[in-house]
């Protein structure tokens, strides 16, 4: 018969198994360990359940702090991405050059203008390409980031040969797959 315990003991058992385990200790050593400093028995059956709740609590925690900072990084990526499509917009405005002209006469180092130009010119611009080049960057960042880049490393390994195709198109890399599943199904 299985022993019971109340919420405090379990809580007790919980706590003492964590460090034990991490030690690498065996079920049964950590069972006649708790037990000694509990004061009640445990078996090694109860210490083997609670170790498997335990590494599932870890691995939640665990694929909770990845998501998260998946999600963080993913944002900060965005905002980045947000401000150099905003400098390439900007970078695109016509601007406009002021330029003055001072004719008159020099006396010693000084000029005394009697005539003084002010032109403004407006001059049209492209675009400065910088930007563009991080926009790429952060889309390649997000596709590194979730795993979209898998066609860079699509390699083939048939009877022992290696093949590369790397040199392929995207639909062309995306027609391999398809074949593959197929032929993975069938098998």
């Amino acid at each position: 018969m299985a022993a019971t315990f109340n919420a405090i003991q379990r809580e007790k058992i919980k706590e003492a198994i964590s460090p034990l385990f991490l030690r690498g200790l065996s079920t049964r050593e950590i069972a006649e360990s708790i037990s000694t400093s509990l004061g009640f028995e445990v078996s090694h059956a109860t210490v083997a359940t609670y170790q498997k709740k335990i590494l599932a609590e870890w691995k939640d925690h665990q694929q909770s702090y990845v998501h998260n900072a998946v999600q963080v990084t993913y944002k900060e990526i965005c905002e980045v991405e947000r401000e150099y499509w905003k400098q390439w917009e900007e970078s695109k405005k016509p601007r406009k050059q002021k330029t003055v002209k001072r004719k008159g006469q020099t006396k010693g180092n000084q000029v005394e203008a009697s005539n003084v130009e002010m032109q403004e010119q407006e001059t049209s611009c492209l675009g400065d390409p910088r930007y563009l080049e991080g926009v790429e960057r952060c889309i390649k960042q997000k596709r590194e980031l979730f795993g979209l880049d898998e066609s860079d490393t699509l390699n083939l390994n048939i009877t022992g040969q290696q093949y590369d195709f790397s040199n392929l198109s995207d639909e062309e890399i995306a027609k391999m797959k398809s074949i593959t599943a197929k032929v993975k199904e069938r098998k």
